[in-house]
Order: C-alpha cells, then structure tokens, then sequence
C-alpha cells in the first residue's frame, strides 16, 4: 500500500512539474486584412440570401413566423457590422468605399438603425403579421439599398 502511494505521489509530482515547464498556449493570431474582407462578404452574401428569402415567403402569402429566427440574425449582423470594417481593410477584394472610414459616424448610424429595423423584423415575424412583415421587410431594404448607396463600390 505505501509503494502505491509512493507511486502516486510520484505520479502527481511528475505531472505538476511538467505542466509548470510547459509553454503558456500562444495567443491567437488575429484574422488578416484578407480574412476579415473575405469573412465580411460571406455574412452580406448570407444577409441577402435570408432577405430575398424572406421577400418570397412574402410574394408567396405564406406564414412568416419561420423568419423570427433569421430576422434576429440579421439585426445581429448589422450590430457586428462596423466591427466587421477596421482601419486598413479597404484592400483589394474589398466593395467599401473610402466613405465607411471617412463618414464613419454615418456608417454606424446606419448600421444601428438596420439593426433595430430587423428586430422589429423579428417581433413582426413571430407574430406572424404578414402585413406588417412586408411592410417592415421594406423598411430592412431599404436600409441595405442606402448603405450600398453610399458605402460600398457596387
């Protein structure tokens, strides 16, 4: 019985030194210029496919209330939008305008008022108010149609 204890105590020293010797893990690199533009475009992309989706649920006279969930997902991403935009990530690759950075006072108002319009979305949608979906829906596109306006090349 004492050689077993001996043999854990052992055990416990050996492991408790090798982890004091180890080497703190290595923080994490922070994405490029390039990841952050990539990752960027994939959200608008995904943004757009969430709102065309929505305008066809519309066009269709169909329930809304299944687009609650995405309708909060959109609010999200406009609040993480500015973020999403840091100095030195207008690279090639990139739609922004030098604007986002010029008016960025403007560009996170805008991005403030596209998330609270998508929430409201999102209460409408678990309603299931179709006529105040579509409505809203509008209202959501509109924001998109006057942030590309201003702040993106296409």
């Amino acid at each position: 019985m004492r050689f077993l204890s001996t043999l854990t105590i052992a055990a416990l020293v050996a492991t408790a030194s090798a982890a004091a010797l180890a080497k703190p893990a290595a923080e994490p690199a922070s994405p490029t210029q390039a990841q952050i533009v990539a990752a960027r475009k994939a959200s608008f992309t995904m943004s757009a496919g969430i709102v065309a989706a929505m305008k066809h649920t519309i066009d269709a006279d169909e329930d809304v209330n299944k687009w609650a969930f995405g309708a909060r997902g959109l609010s999200a991403w406009a609040a993480a939008l500015p973020a999403m935009f840091p100095a030195g990530s207008n690279i090639t690759g990139s739609e922004a305008l030098p604007t986002v950075w010029s008016d960025n006072a403007g560009f996170r108002a805008i991005a403030a008022k596209y998330s609270e319009d998508a929430a409201k979305l999102s209460d409408l949608a678990k309603a299931n108010d179709k006529p105040g979906f579509a409505a809203q829906w509008a209202v959501v596109r509109a924001d998109c149609e006057s942030c590309h306006k201003t702040y993106r090349t296409k």
